[in-house]
């Protein structure tokens, strides 16, 4: 049966229109190819963000610096946010464990507050949700700045200094609690760590980073499987995971950690030893490392994760997390991570303590 013109016709236009389909199926493959081969540009940080319910302001960051300063939230007076969380050593405490209001130091080593607008889970085993959250608890816990609301917010309302700022910040609204941790707030979502030899790098200023940082980061992101947890371009995440970090015992040997992390919330024993991936981007200011502060240096902290954490030094961790792992580097690229993680470090400070703050108490505290 020979085919009529018409229907000849639409047989024709079928087969071409899928060859063509076909051609346009193998160009669209060779392109996505060649753009997973293609070298991609180095994650950059994005703008903070900020939570509707405390938009940020010149003023609320302008109040929120004067409290972080001012001893005036602790109940002797003596204790400010920034006393623990020195700018000058990358907002973290240089003697690793604060001193709580009572003299004694505290169980963890005091973690910087810095980039922590990019994070939901805050303080080392995640218990917080949010700025605002963490910044109530170490003002009203006894064994830190033991500071009482009533107290607080009397002394702030009898200080003219005060009484404008807050006005300023939050036109028409009492002073309170909640004023006050969302002002904190609002001041650290602008301590964000953006403009180190990486970011620079990163920005296309091939020459920001030394051949051994850049090597670095290749590592960083391929065997030395850091960035699994410690996700660029943060160089840390929301992960909480048990990595098996040892105590020392009095005599200085490692010894398997006693610290339950997020254990002690959910009751969980898996999760016995798991503690948040902070940032590494304050990291070069300067140790000690870890929640408990074992480890001095940073090349103290890749060689423990190069053997594998404390299962690969003997020691029992029965859930230690799959990414921690023995990494078999070489002197030479141990040295070159380490080089990496210099190369995260903004060479100035974010900020420094203000010459006064309206209480007239001494700004950063009597310790700092």
């Amino acid at each position: 049966m020979a085919l009529g013109p018409d229907l000849w016709g639409i047989v024709q236009q079928t087969f071409q229109s899928r060859r063509l389909w076909a051609a346009v199926l193998v160009v669209a493959a060779a392109v996505v190819a060649a753009w997973r081969m293609w070298p991609q540009p180095p994650p950059r940080l994005p703008a903070p963000p900020h939570p509707v319910g405390n938009p940020s302001s010149p003023a609320r960051v302008a109040l929120g610096r004067m409290l972080f300063f001012d001893p005036v939230l602790s109940r002797n007076q003596r204790m400010a946010c920034a006393t623990c969380h020195d700018p000058a050593h990358g907002f973290r405490d240089r003697r690793g464990f604060s001193l709580g209001s009572d003299g004694k130091p505290r169980p963890r080593r005091t973690p910087s507050v810095t980039d922590l607008a990019y994070t939901q889970a805050l303080f080392a085993d995640g218990r917080a949700g949010s700025l605002e959250e963490q910044a109530l608890e170490p003002m009203l816990t006894p064994a830190e700045m033991a500071g009482n609301v009533e107290d607080i917010v009397a002394r702030l309302s009898a200080s003219a200094g005060y009484r404008e700022a807050f006005e300023r910040a939050f036109p028409g609204e009492p002073i309170g609690l909640p004023l006050i941790v969302q002002a904190i707030a609002a001041y650290e979502r602008t301590l964000v760590v953006n403009d180190t030899p990486y970011d620079r790098w990163a920005g296309g200023d091939a020459a920001a980073m030394s051949p051994a940082a850049k090597r670095g980061w290749a590592l960083f992101k391929g065997k030395g499987n850091c960035a699994e947890c410690h996700k660029p371009p943060l160089f840390g995440s929301d992960d909480i995971d048990p990595i098996g970090t040892p105590d020392r015992d009095a005599q200085g040997h490692l010894v398997r950690g006693r610290d339950p992390g997020l254990a002690r919330l959910t009751g969980n024993q898996d999760d016995f030893g798991a503690f948040r991936a902070p940032s590494l981007r304050t990291a070069a200011a300067g140790g000690p490392y870890m929640h408990n502060a074992t480890f001095q240096t940073l090349d103290d902290v890749v060689d423990f994760y190069d053997q594998g954490g404390a299962v690969g030094l003997g020691l029992s961790v029965p859930h230690q997390d799959a990414a921690v792992r023995k990494l078999h580097l070489t002197a030479a690229e141990r040295r070159d991570l380490v080089e990496f993680l210099r190369a995260l470090e903004q060479g100035r400070p974010l900020d420094r303590a203000p010459d006064r703050v309206p209480s007239g108490l001494k700004p950063g505290g009597e310790s700092y």
